[in-house]
C-alpha cells in the first residue's frame, strides 16, 4: 500500500503517482478474471467451517465497551459516542487453511458469514495472486528504476506483497462497515459487498495506505 504523505510529494524517490502507474501496469490487462487462476484453485463447492460467537460486553449506560470508550477518548475527539457503531460480537474460527482467526461482527443481520466469507476470499485470491504466470512474469520485467520507486513509495515495496495487501485491506474494509448494513438497503452479503464496491470505498481505503492489517486478524500473524 502507498505510505501516507503528500500525493505530489518527491522525497528520496517518493512519488505516488508513478507508483500507481506501475502497479496498474502490472495489473493490466486484469487480474483475478473469469475462468483464471481463482477458478483453478477454487472451483467451487461448499465449505463446513464452524466458529463461535461471544457477546461484547458494554460499559454500563453505553452501548460501546470499556475499551471502545477510551479509545474514543484518546483518538477520536470530539466525535460523540452516539455517532460510533460498534460491533456486537467476536467470531473466532479455523479457515479452510487451518489457521486460527478473530474478527468481529453485528449490529446489523448479515451475521459473521461476512468475516468468514471475506476471509476464504481472501485466501483464494492469495492463491490466484501466486498462480497468475502472466503478473509474474510483468514483475520479473521491472526496471530497476520502477523498483526504486516502489521501495521508496510504497510500505510493502515487492509488487506481490502490496497487491496482497491490497487484498486484505479491501477484505477488512468490507468486514467494517458491514457493522452498519443493517442502515442500508442491502440484505444479504453479497449485495452489501457489491454496494460497498459501487459505492468507491475500496478506491479510497487504496489510496490512503491506511489498510494494510489483515481483515480479520489471524492469529498466526
Amino acid at each position: 500500500m502507498p505510505r501516507s504523505g503528500p500525493a505530489s510529494s518527491r522525497v528520496d524517490g517518493y512519488d505516488r503517482t508513478a507508483a500507481s502507474r506501475i502497479l496498474a501496469g502490472l495489473a493490466f490487462p486484469g487480474l483475478f478474471g473469469s475462468g483464471g487462476p481463482v477458478a483453478v484453485e477454487f472451483p467451487g463447492g461448499e465449505r463446513d467451517i464452524g466458529y463461535r460467537l461471544a457477546p461484547l460486553t458494554p460499559a454500563p449506560g453505553s452501548h460501546l465497551t470499556a475499551s471502545q470508550q477510551r479509545y474514543l477518548t484518546s483518538f477520536m475527539r470530539p466525535c460523540p459516542e452516539a455517532l460510533v457503531t460498534s460491533a456486537t460480537h467476536r467470531v473466532t474460527w479455523h479457515d479452510s487453511d487451518g489457521v486460527p482467526n478473530v474478527a468481529h461482527c453485528g449490529p446489523s443481520p448479515l451475521g459473521p458469514v461476512v468475516p468468514i466469507a471475506a476471509r476464504e476470499t481472501t485466501l483464494a485470491l492469495w492463491r490466484a495472486l501466486a498462480a497468475d504466470a502472466g503478473l509474474a512474469a510483468r514483475i520479473a520485467r521491472l526496471s530497476d528504476g520502477d523498483r526504486a520507486v516502489l521501495e521508496a513509495t510504497t510500505t510493502d515495496v515487492e509488487a506481490l506483497e502490496i497487491f496482497r495487501i491490497g487484498v486484505e485491506a479491501t477484505a477488512r474494509t468490507l468486514v467494517q462497515h458491514a457493522y452498519i448494513a443493517g442502515q442500508t438497503p442491502y440484505r444479504t452479503p453479497a449485495e452489501f459487498a457489491r454496494g460497498l464496491r459501487d459505492s468507491g470505498v475500496f478506491a479510497v481505503v487504496a489510496g490512503t495506505g491506511t489498510g494494510s492489517s489483515r481483515p480479520p486478524r489471524s492469529a498466526a500473524g
